[in-house]
């Protein structure tokens, strides 16, 4: 026997269908934190920022601080000047006449619009830096007023416990700042006189050591040659008794410096640059033998 098939009774039912768009009420559970309905605040849409493409100019100060008077009546005339000598159509066109009429009245209108652009532009930047000024005038006033305010009871009753000698509403005063800047400006002072000094000493002892620099090819191969050549050098024997005496006699001189010691040579030296108020060069000595040679 064959299967036997179900009719479905669907194909009977009518098709129900809301006439709302309204989503049926959801069961809310007495658990739920949404059982109880609280007013949500409105949520603030963030800013958006349009994206700029390439790199923009930086803005073009129309009015400089250190420049002129755009506004007078010199300047505008300056740069609005009157045409000297008005154009007329030529005798073989004198259908140009309209034509150059209307070119006139054309530069006639950009300088008057250049004049009135300029003096609203004017008038404009000062209404806004009047009220710039005005906006931080009232900060300025609103801080100093919340700074000198006195303290809220119910503040100072909430605040933890700060010992009184610690706690400082007025600040803390300074009675020696201006001896102390007073102070600091000497030593700065000082610091600046002694590096400009040493500045001094240097480019003093750079002109006294610029006699012997090699700027040239040849003092440099005359140098080499005298450093790594070999000459026969005639031995100089010690003076003698007489001659040290004859010295002593004379007394420091600075033909004689190469035959006093090196300890007399430095104290000559530098008693001759305290009196010269620079340093003098130096004797320049090699020891070959026990003997010195002068280069």
């Amino acid at each position: 026997m064959p299967p036997r098939l179900r009719t479905s009774s669907l194909a009977l039912r009518p098709i129900q269908r809301a006439f709302s768009t309204t989503p049926a009420p959801r069961k809310v559970a007495p658990e739920s934190p949404k059982f109880i309905e609280i007013p949500q605040p409105p949520r603030t849409p963030p800013l958006w920022k349009p994206t700029v493409k390439g790199e923009l100019p930086p803005p073009k100060t129309i009015f400089p601080i250190a420049g002129p008077d755009k506004t007078s009546a010199e300047y505008l005339a300056l740069v609005t000047r009157e045409p000297t000598k008005p154009k007329v159509a030529p005798a073989h066109k004198p259908e140009d006449a309209a034509y150059i009429e209307w070119k006139a009245k054309m530069a006639a209108r950009r300088r008057q619009n250049l004049r009135e652009g300029i003096t609203e532009l004017a008038e404009k930047k000062r209404a806004f830096d009047d009220k710039r000024a005005r906006v931080l005038e009232k900060r300025a006033a609103e801080r100093q007023d919340l700074l000198d305010r006195k303290e809220r009871e119910d503040v100072r009753l909430t605040l933890p416990s700060v010992l009184s000698t610690i706690k400082n509403a007025e600040g803390f005063k300074d009675p020696d700042r201006r001896g102390r800047l007073k102070g600091s400006r000497k030593k700065l002072d000082k610091h600046i006189a002694a590096k400009l000094e040493a500045r001094r000493e240097q480019l003093h002892n750079l002109y006294l050591n610029a006699s012997s620099f090699l700027l040239t090819d040849k003092q440099l191969d005359m140098a080499i040659n005298a450093e790594f050549d070999e000459p026969l050098l005639e031995k100089i024997f010690p003076l003698t008794v007489g001659e040290m005496l004859t010295q002593r006699a004379k007394g420091p001189t600075m033909s004689n410096l190469g035959g006093m010691s090196t300890k007399e040579s430095e104290l000559i030296m530098e008693a001759a640059a305290a009196l010269t108020g620079g340093k003098l060069p130096k004797a320049n000595f090699r020891a070959v033998d026990d003997h010195r040679f002068d280069r």
